[in-house]
């Protein structure tokens, strides 16, 4: 107690408090609490509190609470199941079922059901169910059932039934059954049965790339029947690449801009519109 740069080596059930740049190898039950630059190695059910630059390695059940800017900026939680960190701006944690609050940058790799909560340029790789929450910058790799909620600039690649909700240019890429609200410039490619809801310049491509850049909005009716349609004149205008299908893609009504007369005159469009009309 209250020995500055204390080692405890291979000790079951140690505690340090006080101690600046304490270190504690091997031992479970290990408990560093207000010690700077503290580092616990090999410790199950490790806890440090209020640590500035706190390493917790191959800990199961660690804990790091309230490491912020003045007790505990960079933390970092490596192998350690079921870790928390909490308030820690730039932690970085490995492990399953891994929690991190309120701490920036912070970095989850290859971890099952892990959450990630306001948490500025958050990276979760690889970890299935994961949630990021309130964090912009977000990144989310490969990790099934991902949910992001609230993330600016937030991509989400190759995790299927991921959801991302009121995030500004956000990405989805390859996960299947995605959902994205409310989102400015996002992007849904190559996403089975994905939906964008009420978002600007929003690109999301249900069956591939096919539509084309022309494609607005999920709530253009014409755009909505021609999805529905599955005849071949459905098929054959989702595969049109000229003025005509051009026009289409960028009519929003059964007559649609004027503009797009000079395109297509209204006297040609007129007996497909109403095709389409019946079709939808």
């Amino acid at each position: 107690i209250y020995g500055a740069n204390a080692i405890v080596t291979s000790e079951g059930n140690a505690t340090v408090t006080s101690g600046a740049n304490a270190t504690i190898t091997s031992g479970s039950n290990a408990t560093v609490t207000s010690d700077a630059n503290a580092i616990v190695t090999s410790g199950a059910n490790a806890r440090v509190t209020n640590e500035a630059n706190a390493t917790v390695t191959s800990g199961a059940n660690a804990t790091i609470t309230n490491a912020t800017v003045t007790g505990g900026s960079n933390a970092t939680v490596t192998s350690g199941a079921n870790a928390i960190v909490t308030s820690g701006s730039n932690a970085t944690v490995t492990k399953a079922n891994t929690t991190v609050t309120s701490g920036a940058n912070a970095t989850v790799s290859r971890e099952a059901n892990t959450t990630v909560t306001s948490v500025a340029n958050a990276t979760v790789t690889s970890g299935s169910n994961p949630t990021v929450t309130s964090g912009s910058n977000a990144i989310v790799t490969s990790g099934s059932n991902a949910t992001v909620t609230s993330e600016a600039n937030t991509t989400v690649t190759s995790g299927a039934n991921a959801i991302v909700t009121s995030g500004a240019n956000t990405t989805v890429t390859s996960g299947a059954n995605a959902t994205v609200s409310r989102e400015a410039n996002t992007t849904v490619t190559s996403g089975a049965n994905a939906t964008v809801s009420r978002e600007a310049n929003t690109t999301g491509f249900p069956w591939g790339s096919a539509a084309g850049p022309g494609w607005t909005h999920p709530a253009d009716v014409l755009g909505s029947a021609l999805r529905r349609t599955r005849g071949p004149q459905g098929s054959a205008l989702r595969r049109t690449r000229g003025p005509q299908g051009s026009a289409l893609r960028r009519t929003h009504g059964p007559q649609g801009p004027d503009h797009v007369d000079w395109l297509w005159p209204w006297s040609e469009r007129k007996p497909l519109c109403a095709a389409v009309r019946q079709l939808w």
